[in-house]
């Protein structure tokens, strides 16, 4: 750990995210710490990989500290995600020095495929209102009632992961004035600025779209209703600070609806889904979602209604050849008669 905590001083003002690189050095910390740089290979990345997805790290907090850091179960790729900063980290020692011979070896388990299930128009919509409707608690008295106070910023940040197709930390993190270290949003020329001028620059694109003309009423009418919220949605309990996560509510939502559970990230794909299913252009989801082609190619375009309609035809035809003069020709007798 050592090793780890180097790295984490060097890079801490390069990284684009430094709460991940925080996270990844509070997951690795219990396992790794008394272990040394010897004891990397396959097997003991194999061995953190399972302690850490039945929930090693929630077990170590809770002899620690009231409250779990994790609620959830942790999937491979977080396990994934993890080694990468330990990966990061050996070989920044080792060329600086540090260490010396053989380089340990971080093996990585095998990557996830990334989930197909997209919600469908209807599923999005019974969400939605959910979600602004409120999770239904009961009162002393034995009745139910809805708290709608609880989830409605969940139901407004719901709504503007859906129809922008950004991440959920851009949209959380987008302010309605204008900055150059965070997303913001240019109300006057309704563009949405995905990234500040002078935000790192990452492999995760975030070109600048213009606003729908549905979400852009509803941030007027928000500005209004709230006029003193620096972000564009706020937690009510929360001012003036960014919305962390929607996950339990989202998670509530869907299993009072019986829907299959999705997540923030999963509105994203979503969003592209009913956009390229409803006859929506490749190259403009491409530039409005901000997503390179090739991707849409590869795990959206057989959703298109228009696609491979021209190899329908030749498909049809199969075995059969066209007409053709040349073909008139050999068919004919030498005095040019059939």
């Amino acid at each position: 750990m050592d090793l780890v905590y180097r790295y984490a001083e060097a890079k801490a003002d390069d990284v684009a995210k430094p709460k991940l690189l925080a996270d990844a050095i509070e997951a690795l910390s219990p396992f790794w710490g008394a272990k040394t740089a010897a004891d990397i290979n396959r097997e003991s990345c194999a061995e953190y990989t399972k302690w850490r997805m039945n929930g090693g790290l929630r077990k170590h907090h809770l002899k620690t500290r009231e409250s779990s850091m994790s609620k959830r179960k942790i999937s491979r790729s977080t396990a994934r995600r993890d080694l990468t900063t330990l990966r990061a980290a050996v070989a920044f020692a080792q060329a600086d020095g540090i260490l010396l011979g053989t380089m340990p070896k971080v093996v990585l388990p095998t990557e996830t495929p990334p989930r197909d299930r997209a919600l469908t128009r209807s599923e999005a919509a019974k969400i939605l209102r959910e979600l602004w409707r409120g999770a239904p608690t009961r009162a002393r008295d034995g009745t139910l009632h809805r708290s709608p106070g609880k989830t409605r910023h969940a139901a407004r940040m719901f709504l503007l992961l859906l129809y922008t197709g950004s991440r959920f930390a851009t949209v959380s993190e987008t302010t309605r004035r204008r900055r150059a270290d965070g997303p913001w949003v240019d109300m006057q020329n309704a563009i949405w600025y995905r990234r500040g001028s002078e935000e790192q620059i990452t492999k995760k694109t975030r070109n600048p779209h213009r606003i729908p003309g549905k979400i852009m009423l509803a941030l007027e009418r928000w500005e209004r209703l709230f006029p003193d919220q620096t972000y564009v949605v706020e937690y009510p309990r929360n001012p003036g600070k960014p919305i962390g996560d929607i996950g339990q509510a989202l998670d509530g939502a869907c299993e009072r609806l019986g829907i299959e559970r999705t997540t923030t990230h999963g509105l994203k794909h979503t969003a592209i889904t009913l956009f390229i299913s409803g006859g929506g252009d490749p190259m403009h989801a491409a530039e409005y979602f901000s997503t390179t082609y090739e991707t849409i190619k590869k795990n959206y375009l057989h959703l298109h209604p228009d696609y491979q309609e021209d190899a329908m035809h030749g498909v049809s035809q199969l075995g059969k050849r066209p007409e053709r003069n040349g073909t008139k020709r050999r068919k004919m007798g030498k005095n040019g008669t059939k």
